[in-house]
This record gives C-alpha cells, structure tokens and sequence, in this order.
C-alpha cells in the first residue's frame, strides 16, 4: 500500500508539473471524472494538506482557484523584454571640457571642506556596459551585489581609498523648506528664474557661466566665497551627486557650505554612499533606462576588486620624474 501511494504521489507530482509548464490545458483537466487519483493532485496542488474534497463541486471551486493562480504564474514567469544598456550620467559635458580651477583662493576653500580628494580624482569616460552589468546583480534589500562566489558592495572605506574625500565628521543634513531663489542670489551670487531653477535644482550651466567670469584681484570674500560655492557645487553635482538631468544640481547642498570660513567637517563619503545605494536601488527597476549618483565610484570600485576589468597601463616607477605626489586618492593610480 505505501509503495502504491508513493507512485501516486509520484504522478501526481508530474501531471501537476505539467499543468504548470502549460502542456495540460488545466480547463478541461477540472473536468475530469472525479476520482481517488484526482483527489490526490487536488491536496499536492493545495499544499499536501489533510483536507479531502468528496463532493466534485468543491474540486471545480478549486479548479478555478488553481487556474487564477496558473495564469498568474504564467504572467511572473512571463520573460520580459530586455531594456538594453542603462544610460549612465557621468560628468557634464560643459564641465568636463573645463580647464582644473587654478585660483589659490578657491582651492583653499576647497582643501578646507575636504574635499581635495574630489578635484583631485580624474575623470575616466564611463564604462556602461560594466555599470550596468553591476546593477544587474544589484539586490535592494541587502543593498549588495550578488555574484557568482558571494555578495559584495561598496563600503564606506571604498570611498574614502578610492575619492578621497571625508567619511568621519558631522552628518549631512538640512531642510529643503528654504526659499531656494534667494539663497541662490546670496549664497551664489546668481539671480534665477523658472528656467535656471526648476524646484531646488540649479543648471550647472548657470554656475560654470558665473566661473568663467573669474574672480578679480583683491576680491571680497564674499565675492570669493560666492564664487567658491560655485565651483563647488558644479563639482558636487558632476561626481558624487549626478543626477539624472545631466545637467542640473541640487540646490540643499548649498546648506553645508554656508561657513567657509570656518566650516565644519562634514562626513560628504556617508551621503555620497546613501545617495550611490539610491540610485542603485532606483535603477533595478524594469523600466529605467538611466542612472545616476557616484558611477565613477562604481567603475574605479569594479577596477579595483576585478583588476581584469582595469584597462592595462604601464606606470613609471616611484620618483622615476622627482619626488613622489603626497597622498591622494587610489583613483588617480
């Protein structure tokens, strides 16, 4: 008897199989004469439970429930179609084309914010295949990559080896409920309209308008801090803190740069990771097409773990050209 009731199982088990690769049409299997065998499939496809149906109108209720949840099945199963290479938006274009910010007076402020390790960090063209590929393997929940031999991810130490820039200091938070026109004219110097600033989120276009004007010989300091924060968050807005624009940065960072003559150490690696893992996050939905955040990070972090995937250069040895730079960001290697 046991030996009987194991094969029945047992074919119970594949015609139910069956049902779900769609090669019985399950319509006209409800509708088979009620039997031992068929009540048998019944309690497997409800979860080997103890419940027996006597009464054939309860195996046809069940059916119906068993065929909501076939085709539910088939339209999760269903392959979707593949969205192609995501759009990565890197550095602005305008920016990128630039000249490095040569003025003392600015790179002062610069070092002084810690932020030397972000101008310092060149720029390599973005690899989307690669990034894509990573966000592929991107899991939301556990904010890690998945790959073959283990989970992996981008931790703060990451940011401050491969940037540079501060991962100890005070939290970077603020309000958004500020009216963004006049901090914009106060703090930047810049006077907008619905054009320039849409929302909180100015054109970096606008703010390497107000740098190519130059700062004069024995300028104020509140017309070097003004043109300071420009500079800065053009550089904010072309690395850490990309959005998907392209060519736009918002204005709430402008907050932590209020004191330039004094500021405070700001953990800018802690909100340069959170806004990384959110975009990240964003990106592994079906439908986006594009990403944003730190993907330089990304692509020298990949570099870095995978050193396959580093392009091959042949460096010079130390002090082969004088002596060694000071410290500075891996990236630069």
């Amino acid at each position: 008897m046991a030996l009987f009731s194991s094969i029945m199982d047992f074919l119970a088990n594949i015609l139910v199989g069956a049902i779900h690769l769609s090669l019985i049409d399950s319509n006209k299997f409800v509708l088979v004469t009620y039997s031992i065998f068929l009540k048998r499939i019944y309690n497997i496809w409800a979860g080997f439970t103890r419940t027996t149906y006597a009464d054939p109108f309860i195996v046809r209720l069940h059916g119906v429930r068993v065929r909501g949840e076939l085709r539910q099945l088939r339209q999760r199963l269903e392959i979707a179609k593949d969205p192609g290479v995501l759009k990565c938006r890197g550095r602005n274009e305008e920016f990128r084309k630039r000249s490095p910010m040569v003025d003392d007076r600015v790179l002062d402020i610069v070092k002084r914010i810690g932020l030397e390790g972000l101008y310092r960090t060149p720029f390599r063209e973005l690899d989307h295949n690669l990034i894509t590929a990573f966000v592929e393997r991107w899991r939301p929940e556990t904010h890690t990559f998945h790959l073959p031999h283990g989970e992996m991810t981008i931790t703060l130490q990451d940011v401050e080896v491969l940037l540079g820039i501060p991962i100890d200091g005070e939290a970077i938070v603020g309000t958004c409920a500020l009216k963004w026109a006049v901090e914009c004219q106060e703090m930047l110097g810049i006077v907008t309209n619905s054009v320039v600033l849409k929302g909180q989120r100015i054109q970096i276009k606008k703010l390497l308008e107000k740098i190519d004007q130059g700062l004069p010989d024995g300028a104020e300091e509140v017309v070097v801090h003004q043109y300071a924060r420009c500079y800065i968050l053009a550089l904010l807005g072309d690395t850490i803190f990309a959005d998907k624009s392209g060519d736009r940065v918002h204005t709430m960072w402008l907050q932590m740069l209020r004191d330039l003559h004094n500021p405070p150490r700001y953990s800018w690696g802690s909100a340069c990771l959170a806004w990384l893992y959110r975009k990240l996050c964003r990106a592994t939905d079906k439908n986006a097409s594009q990403i944003g955040g730190a993907l330089i990070l990304v692509q020298y972090w990949a570099w870095s773990r995978f050193p396959f995937l580093c392009p091959r250069m042949d460096l010079p040895p130390d002090g082969a050209y004088g002596l060694p730079l000071p410290s500075s960001p891996l990236s630069i290697k």
